[in-house]
């Protein structure tokens, strides 16, 4: 440390030009971002949405401090499970099975967990049935998905297990 003290002491005039440099060069780097094709931007100045759904290309906004983006993959299919949860392959000591997904796996151990609340369901002649969903979505208004709900996961898991029910009770 005092080595570098006695280099910045004898080489201050180079570091007070270099200093307002690197300073403009940081704020104009953390005012440019890219929007890729698939992605939607929101953009946010001091926690307010100014812009939403920002479309692919190079954007200028505020620096850090002052502004920020959020960018949202539209274009990824997400799924959301309803009736069990397929769990990391990395948390248990069992032999691993497939993602709880395929057709093909009678899910007894491994990364299927079952959720009996969610896979109950009535049917319309008053029987019960163990019901297991998986919901593909994808997201169309980013804004919304971000700021318009609080857990947009339940929301979704919500919904489909509503309707599940609806169905299932009506046959």
């Amino acid at each position: 440390p005092a080595d570098a003290v006695k280099w910045a002491v004898a080489n201050r005039q180079n570091l007070q030009k270099a200093v307002p440099i690197l300073l403009a060069l940081f704020l104009f780097n953390s005012s440019l971002y890219l929007v890729s094709n698939g992605q939607q931007a929101v953009v946010q100045r001091f926690g307010r949405m100014t812009a939403d759904n920002v479309g692919p290309g190079l954007h200028l906004t505020w620096p850090w401090p002052i502004g920020s983006v959020t960018l949202v993959h539209q274009d990824r299919i997400r799924r959301c499970e309803v009736g069990f949860r397929t769990t990391p392959a990395d948390s248990s000591a069992v032999p691993l099975e497939p993602a709880a997904y395929e057709w093909n796996i009678q899910h007894r151990e491994g990364r299927f967990q079952k959720l009996p609340d969610e896979a109950l369901v009535l049917t319309g002649d008053e029987n019960l049935l163990e019901c297991n969903l998986v919901v593909q979505y994808i997201i169309e208004d980013a804004a919304a998905w971000l700021f318009g709900v609080t857990e947009p996961e339940s929301l979704v898991r919500g919904i489909a297990e509503t309707a599940a029910r609806v169905v299932f009770g009506q046959h």
